[in-house]
């Protein structure tokens, strides 16, 4: 008999621990002056990509964009651009709920401190499987083809995701970590298959 696990989804967990203590201190200080009088909520907030450390940042999340370029055989040449970025500051009792990133090519988070909370990823097709869903007899093997995937980041690591992939957060304890996106700049697709696109 043969298995086949059909239609795989690339998600990166690369790792870039250099510059996180000093994001921290910056994200830090930048919440100190937005929310000054507040202690144990869950803030987001907008990043300057003009600052030398984040710029930093933007490097590393670009080294692993192109990275999911390369592995799924896509044109190197592409380019592309972090578009956007923002901070998530976490209480410890409230988390992030399923959402996507519209208008984007890629997705990811970088975690800044010790201690994160779990990022869920939710399998697109999770409504029509679940249309018939039988009793649970084998957890094991039903986790292997279940629909969400539970990564547990560490300080450093940055993960990256195709945009339109759902995901949550799962408030577990205190934690900050930089979320971003990248779009594509200028011309893509493929004039053989039809798909190409000026993007002007």
């Amino acid at each position: 008999m043969i298995k086949h696990n059909l239609f795989p989804t690339l998600v990166l967990q690369d790792h870039y621990v250099g510059n996180a203590d000093e994001m921290l201190n910056s994200v830090e200080q930048q919440e100190k002056l937005e929310h000054p009088f507040f202690k144990g909520h869950t803030y987001t907030g907008h990043i300057d990509k003009s600052e030398k450390v984040f710029k930093l940042l933007e490097t590393d999340v670009l080294n692993t964009a192109y990275k999911w370029i390369q592995y799924c055989g896509y044109d190197t040449e592409t380019k592309l651009v972090v578009s956007d970025m923002w901070y998530n500051l976490y209480d410890g009792m409230t988390g992030l709920q399923a959402h996507n990133h519209p208008n984007s090519y890629l997705a990811g988070v970088y975690y800044l401190t010790e201690d994160n909370n779990p990022l869920v990823l939710i399998d697109p097709s999770n409504i029509v499987k679940t249309q018939t869903l039988l009793k649970v007899s084998d957890r094991k093997k039903y986790m292997q083809y279940c629909s969400e995937h539970i990564i547990k980041p560490n300080k450093g690591d940055l993960i990256l995701f195709p945009a339109w992939l759902y995901h949550n957060v799962q408030p577990v304890t205190e934690a900050v970590n930089i979320g971003f996106n990248v779009t594509i700049s200028g011309p893509y697709g493929d004039k053989v298959l039809n798909t190409y696109n000026e993007n002007v």
